[in-house]
């Protein structure tokens, strides 16, 4: 299709260059759309149509194919029957393709209803390439690399070995490379024989990436690029310091590479190194995108970054707490895409969004709502879009208290229903506000135990300190328990986790005399009188 980005890596020869430049793009987040169900999380890249709609996937709780418009919102979201790790391709026509891990390939209509669907057991975590005559070509878990008519049929299998998960790119001459879990690097015609294949040291993961004069490039798991003459033998080879996984070279308008492991690496065309940097994070099973300007846009650790043509960094946006797996893309209004996973506090991955940075005027979410007790920390989380940097903060309580921090921490004294007010200023001095409400319960119930201490007790005497309790005898356990608000219900005693008595009114105290013989957990509770819990114990040795 003829549009800004279309497949994986822009084009059938995976070069991720876009015809667009982003010298006027600011690195400022015009939207956010995040998934929508629970565990859906975005490593798939986004493609573009020639109307400027965005489709994209997303794996996890969530197996849609979705499709925004321009300003972020949902035109429609079809559900697959397995995640979607790959990117999805456009064709000349409209079609949209997309490979599941149940083994599908889907075939959608602009307008989000399906057109076909086919099935092979295994899984597709290829990206479709779509070749001059239609025929989409994908690899497949099973080691198959499969070449599909337009309408569904199959054209011919070739079996690459193991595992070709890697995506396919298509030469000038319609040959289809694409590289396998058995160490090799395949050619393939067009009728679906061999060409030639090409034994690297390791699992070829990465994309397949064609220059303007038909050098091939690879990454493999053996840490390193490889550059291959058309008839498969080898001009040079050229360590990339780790493995680069699910990822392919990007290659400039003046052949220059771009290859990201533990850092992003810049190779002239004839395999020396040009630069590198530390990007502050591993681009793991990405692709760069390279604007008509010379930025390279890079998914690093949990950040998406921009970086100069000399090396430098241009500007960087957090976006993951996770990691960003989804390889960056460009549309034709200078816009940069990518996807995002976030992990709830539990250690659950719960959503991902995608997310757009390019010019738009300055909004921003206060967040929220938000809930916590009075004399206890609540933080506070705001997103900002648009606008020109630097930003200035400044939060409003609504308890007279304030703050100028991005995402504060704020400790209410009193429970209650509070709106927390929160203005944005950017460089050129425009403003945004939002509001957000704030419920601030109860503080926790506070409780102590007063007595025994860190000593020897001769029924019921104190007698010299030691390193822990030591009682002979009969001993009386004292607690005190305080909650401001409300006030406390009940202090229950505890002996081995064994409740042994409840009191209700202070002084919170019992007599512990049965007889025992050994080291005991002692532990005291309180209930306070909304029905909130605390409790501290310690080791006591007991005799007699």
């Amino acid at each position: 299709m003829n549009s800004s980005w279309p497949m994986s890596c822009h084009d059938t020869f995976h070069t991720s260059q876009s015809p667009i430049s982003t010298a006027n793009n600011p690195g400022t987040e015009k939207w956010r759309f995040k998934t929508l169900i629970d565990a859906g999380t975005v490593e798939s890249g986004a493609v573009i149509d020639n109307n400027g709609i965005i489709y994209f996937g997303s794996m996890g709780g969530d197996h849609y194919l979705y499709a925004l418009y321009p300003n972020g919102t949902l035109q429609w979201n079809y559900n697959v029957p397995g995640v979607i790790w790959s990117t999805p391709a456009i064709a000349n026509d409209g079609t949209i393709y997309v490979g599941d891990w149940d083994g599908y390939l889907s075939a959608l209509n602009q307008n989000g209803s399906l057109k076909w669907q086919i099935r092979r057991s295994g899984e597709f975590h290829s990206s479709p390439a779509i070749g001059d005559d239609g025929t989409i070509y994908l690899g497949h878990s099973s080691g198959n690399l499969y070449a599909i008519n337009p309408d569904g049929s199959e054209k011919w299998c070739y079996d690459a070995g193991d595992k070709a998960t890697s995506d396919p790119a298509i030469g000038e001459d319609g040959t289809i490379y694409i590289g396998s879990g058995d160490y090799y690097m395949y050619a393939i015609y067009p009728n679906g024989t061999l060409r030639w294949r090409y034994p690297t040291g390791g699992y070829i993961k990465g994309h397949p990436s064609i220059s303007q004069d038909g050098t091939i490039y690879v990454s493999s798991f053996d840490g390193y690029l490889y550059a291959l003459h058309p008839d498969g033998t080898l001009i040079w080879k050229v360590s990339t310091g780790t493995e680069v996984a699910a990822a392919s070279a990007a290659i400039s308008t003046d052949g220059t590479l771009y290859v990201g492991t533990e850092v992003l690496r810049a190779f002239y065309p004839n395999g020396t190194l040009k630069w590198s940097l530390d990007v502050g994070g591993d681009i793991y099973g990405t692709s760069p995108a390279l604007s008509a300007d010379g930025t390279i846009y890079v998914s690093a650790g949990v950040c998406i970054v921009a970086v100069n043509p000399d090396g430098t960094i241009k500007w960087k946006k957090l976006i993951s707490n996770v990691a960003v797996l989804s390889s960056p893309c460009i549309d034709e209004n200078s816009s940069i895409y990518v996807g995002s996973s976030w992990r709830n506090h539990d250690g659950t991955l719960t959503w991902g969004y995608l997310h757009a940075f390019g010019d738009a005027p300055l909004s921003v979410d206060a967040g929220g709502p938000y809930s916590g007790y009075a004399l206890e920390p609540i933080s506070f989380m705001c997103t900002t879009f648009g606008g020109a940097l630097p930003y200035t903060f400044h939060w409003d309580f609504g308890d007279g208290n304030e703050s100028n921090v991005e995402h504060p921490t704020h400790i209410y004294s009193r429970p209650g229903e509070y709106i927390t007010t929160l203005t944005l200023i950017d460089g050129e001095g425009n403003s945004s506000s939002d509001i957000a409400n704030v419920t601030v319960g109860t503080s926790s119930p506070t409780i102590r135990i007063q007595s025994p201490e860190n000593a020897l007790y001769f029924f019921n005497y104190k007698l010299f300190p030691l390193k822990r309790p030591v009682i002979i005898g009969k001993i009386t356990i004292k607690a005190e328990a305080k909650q401001e608000d409300v006030g406390i219900r009940e202090v229950i005693f505890f002996i081995n986790t064994f409740p042994q008595f409840t009191d209700t009114e202070e002084p919170y105290e019992w007599t512990w005399t049965n007889k025992g013989f050994g080291i005991y957990d002692l532990a005291v509770g309180a209930y306070s009188n909304d029905n909130r819990w605390v409790w501290v114990g310690l080791d006591v040795c007991k005799f007699f």
